[in-house]
């Protein structure tokens, strides 16, 4: 689903103007993202927490050329969702061996 689609669908059970929303929605982020930069961790309830990760200086290689790269370190923002139950059962599922036929 597109972010479109979802202030379409928001807008119409709310009654709302798409373009309010999107604005809105603009909004939001951009307060989300200048709080993480000051360090703060933003949590949303039933969502998730946006937090703010470093990344250190090191070394990379360019497979194709064999070329090494110097990369700078720096910082980006992350988000990690929150564990539900219905989250927690979506791991892998194990698969039973077949017992051998004799």
């Amino acid at each position: 689903m597109k972010l479109d689609d979802i202030i379409n669908k928001a807008a119409a059970s709310s009654g709302a103007k798409p373009d309010e929303l999107k604005k809105a929605l603009g909004s939001i982020f951009s307060e989300i993202k200048t709080a993480v930069e000051q360090g703060a961790k933003v949590q949303i309830p039933s969502m998730g927490t946006f937090i703010l990760k470093s990344r250190s200086a090191g070394e990379k290689i360019i497979a194709k050329t064999g070329e090494k790269r110097e990369i700078e370190a720096g910082s980006f923002i992350a988000f990690k969702p929150f564990k539900s139950e219905a989250n927690k059962k979506t791991g892998k599922v194990k698969k039973e061996k077949k017992a051998a036929q004799v």
